[in-house]
């Protein structure tokens, strides 16, 4: 089964590039939102705890791992499926976790992510979205008006230092792991990204 994957922080665009290549390549793309996590209910339970803050954040860390455990198992099993289409993954938690992580230097967690990481079968591409700050700031009160913006998106005010560490760790990690294609977002519309991203795919 071919699987890209469109990682990057949040308000990057990844959802929004993720629906366009589906809705424009309809024979061609499937979207997965969680791939792996779709059916993973400890993977639900964790992001339900973490939104809620009734746990500490190593608590929540190791319930992710745990559920990244769980997700090796289900990849063995996903392998056997024979799908005709692509599928188009929006973002990976465990890579999100070294962002996360690496900004408050967690060495032993960290080293345990990885390692997890290097287990799953890697993606045959992967493209990073990243984009300014105050174009993240701009995108923020545009999803405000119609949904509840995430917890990570609220660093884009409350403190953007972690918020720029966050993002070069993890662009990092996917430069150095996935070979990631590293897209600027900041100046381009949604239809003129996926266009772009679908040119970078078929060209491989």
């Amino acid at each position: 089964m071919e699987r890209i994957l469109i990682e990057g922080l949040d308000l990057t665009g990844k959802t929004k590039l993720c629906e366009n290549l589906v809705n424009e390549h309809p024979n061609e793309f499937e979207y997965k939102k969680s791939f792996y996590s779709e059916n993973n209910d400890l993977y639900f339970e964790a992001v339900k705890k973490s939104k809620l803050g009734i746990y500490s954040e190593m608590a929540i860390a190791w319930m992710y791992i745990a559920a990244a455990e769980y997700e090796l198992d289900m990849q063995e099993k996903l392998k056997e499926i024979k799908n005709n289409k692509t599928i188009i993954q929006d973002s990976f938690f465990l890579n999100r976790m070294i962002g996360f992580h690496g900004v408050k230097d967690r060495k032993l967690l960290l080293m345990e992510i990885r390692a997890l990481i290097s287990q799953f079968e890697k993606p045959s591409q992967t493209f990073y979205l990243y984009t300014d700050i105050f174009t993240r700031q701009k995108r923020y009160y545009e999803r405000e008006k119609v949904k509840t913006p995430a917890i990570g998106d609220k660093l884009v005010f409350e403190d953007k230092d972690v918020s720029s560490k966050r993002e070069k760790i993890l662009r990092d990690l996917m430069i150095e792991y996935y070979d990631s294609k590293i897209i600027d977002t900041s100046l381009i519309e949604p239809k003129e990204l996926s266009e772009k991203v679908y040119r970078k795919i078929r060209k491989k």
